[in-house]
Order: C-alpha cells, then sequence, then structure tokens
C-alpha cells in the first residue's frame, strides 16, 4: 500500500466513486495483512505498480519485491505476480549540460573560484562521489556513444534472494564522442510481452539521440574524468554491478578498458 497521505486520500474516494466502498480492505503495510483477514482464503493474483514516492534512484522501487515476498505466505503457489520481473539498464552517454555540475569553474563574473574548485575536486575522491545520482534525462539532452544493456534482473515470482546478485561485464564504444558518464533505469515486464521503460522509450537514434521517459528519473554515474572515443569498439565502459539484499541497494563501479 502507498504510505503517501496524498494517494491514501484519494484511495477511498475511489472506491466511493465505484460504489466498492466497504467491500475493499485498505491496509498500510503488506505486513498487516493475514488469512484471517482474508477469510482464510489465498491470493491468486497480486498486481501492484512498482512505483513508490520515496523512491529516487531507478531500483528504489524494489520495494515491490520486497512488499510480494512479505505477503508469500498468503499465496497460492501458482500465483500470479505483476508485474512479474525487472531488469536494470545502462548506457555510456555524452552530456550536452550536465557534466558541467562537476566541472571546475575557474573564474566566474570576474571571480575567482579556483578553492571552490580543488574543494569539489578533492570531494570526488570520497567514495560516495563514486554513486549513482538520480537526474530527469529528459530535461538533459545527452547522446548515446555505447550500446544499451541489460545488466542485472529481478524475478517478482521468486522471494528476495539471502544472498548479494553480481554482473561484471563491458560496453564497447560505438560512437565518437566524450562519455561522461553511464545512464542506469528499470524495465519492467508485466507479462512476457509487455513491458514498460523508465528509462528509454524508444530506439536510439542514428547520431546516438536517446529519449527519456519523463515519469521517472534515471540514475547517472559520472566517470572520475570524461573520456574522448573514436567509436572504433576497441575501448570500453567496464561495470561491476551488485544488488545487496540486506541493503535493498545496488552496489556499482564504471571505468574504462583501452587497448
Amino acid at each position: 500500500a502507498e504510505s503517501d497521505r496524498a494517494p491514501r486520500r484519494l484511495q477511498p474516494v475511489v472506491l466511493e466513486a465505484n460504489s466498492m466502498e466497504g467491500g475493499v480492505e485498505l491496509e498500510v503495510r503488506a505486513e498487516q495483512l493475514s488469512s484471517g483477514g482474508l477469510a482464510g482464503k489465498q491470493v491468486s493474483v497480486l498486481m501492484g505498480e512498482p512505483y513508490f514516492s520515496t523512491s529516487l534512484l531507478p531500483w528504489h522501487s524494489l520495494t515491490f519485491w520486497y512488499r510480494r515476498t512479505a505477503l508469500a505466505g498468503l499465496l497460492r503457489p501458482d500465483a500470479t505476480v505483476l508485474p512479474r520481473a525487472a531488469a536494470l539498464h545502462v548506457v555510456a552517454v555524452e552530456f550536452q549540460d550536465l557534466w558541467k555540475i562537476r566541472a571546475p569553474c575557474g573564474t566566474c563574473e570576474g571571480f575567482d573560484v579556483s578553492a571552490m574548485d580543488e574543494m569539489v575536486q578533492r570531494s570526488l575522491d570520497f567514495r560516495e562521489s563514486r554513486e549513482a545520482e538520480p537526474h530527469p534525462l529528459w530535461e538533459y539532452p545527452c547522446r548515446a556513444v555505447t550500446r544499451s544493456a541489460q545488466v542485472m534482473a529481478f524475478d517478482f515470482t521468486q522471494l528476495v534472494p539471502q544472498r548479494p546478485i553480481s554482473s561484471r561485464g563491458s560496453l564497447p564504444f560505438v560512437r565518437k564522442g566524450r562519455c561522461h558518464g553511464v545512464a542506469l533505469w528499470m524495465e519492467y515486464h508485466l507479462t512476457a510481452d509487455i513491458t514498460v521503460s523508465a528509462g528509454l522509450i524508444g530506439p536510439v537514434g542514428e547520431q546516438g539521440e536517446c529519449q527519456w521517459s519523463r515519469h521517472r528519473k534515471q540514475g547517472v554515474y559520472f566517470l572520475r574524468s570524461p573520456w574522448e572515443t573514436s567509436g572504433d569498439g576497441r575501448a570500453a565502459v567496464t561495470y561491476s554491478v551488485t544488488f545487496e539484499p540486506a541493503l535493498g541497494d545496488v552496489k556499482m563501479d564504471f571505468g574504462v578498458a583501452s587497448p
């Protein structure tokens, strides 16, 4: 159930408008549901929208998976779970302007801000700076300099695993440009043939043009330094991604490997 106050106030209004008041019981948390509350029956269909108002980064909506796991004892063995799965996707990009948030300013409007530049650059040496940041990429034009790829899958028909899930690989550069970082997003598989993307919503253009969902923020991992690529496929962005079930978080590291 949604914990935000606004949708919680809206839900009873929707039920009343559809003459369903009294026929649907709204619970604040999945943990509060019990077999007694279901008159001893088991659930045959569990359906939910993997969106939570508290989500910042794409994988924060894996909260749905944890809620589904909490309800495992109430589900029939053959219960249908919608969405049935999710996948984490990545693509290396060249930003038109977003890269400037980490670029040194030098002298600005006649003021020497090099001291601030040095402080910012020192802060980039901390581990926290090597994590993804949430950004609405439809507001920040960028070009893909690699092909997009799925780097991790999450099966909602199964329980949240006890052990971490890890993935390693590389994305060869296929376009000339300057790679500033990597964009990350989730795609949700409602059924075997219906997928909803919270990131790229169309094919990447011939020159690398990207179309991003306006309804979700994507994750952005900035490289320590931009990388000039000729796009001949010899150099590649390397990735190491780990999902930590105990934390509900995704740890990652990206770099560039060249011959």
